[in-house]
């Protein structure tokens, strides 16, 4: 559901997700005990799926988020190997009701104050690149100040 590139040793370890995209035993939960590198090109914005992350934790852990929800979904999983299995998996999106879209400036203005993100040009092209923990902790507290800190209506 959610695209990312997994290169190195640990690969498997990191790709075995459990049933929840932004859980406990998630990609992004992983990367952030990693302090991964998180990079965003092609979308001429820092835009990294890991604050969805960020925001389930957040409703977990400190208080409830009145624009995302849990979601069920259930399909078909294909493994590395070919073998299919039926599962459901859990999601933390949007609330459709709500009228409310992610919005990365807050976000991005923040981490600009603290010298946290960096951007690279390459040709006429932005590549964006921050660490996990930075953002994680940016996000967190800027979560804490502001609930709507990554919305906009």
């Amino acid at each position: 559901m959610f695209s990312c590139v997994i290169y190195g040793p640990e690969k498997t370890k990191l790709a075995d997700n459990g049933n929840d995209i932004f859980g406990e035993n998630s990609i992004f939960c992983k990367l952030h005990k990693k302090n991964a590198k998180l990079i965003t090109f092609g979308t001429q914005r820092f835009d990294p799926t890991f604050v969805h992350y960020i925001e389930q934790y957040f409703h977990n852990n400190l208080s409830p988020l009145s624009y995302r929800k849990f979601f069920d979904f259930s399909g078909i999983k294909i493994d590395k190997n070919g073998n299919q299995a039926h599962g459901t998996i859990k999601g933390y999106m949007r609330n459709l009701e709500s009228n409310k879209f992610y919005n990365e400036s807050n976000l991005v203005s923040d981490l600009y104050k603290k010298n946290l993100i960096n951007k690279v040009m390459v040709g006429e092209g932005e590549i964006y690149i921050a660490n996990a923990n930075d953002v994680f902790q940016t996000g967190l507290e800027g979560l804490k100040k502001n609930k709507s800190y990554f919305i906009r209506d």
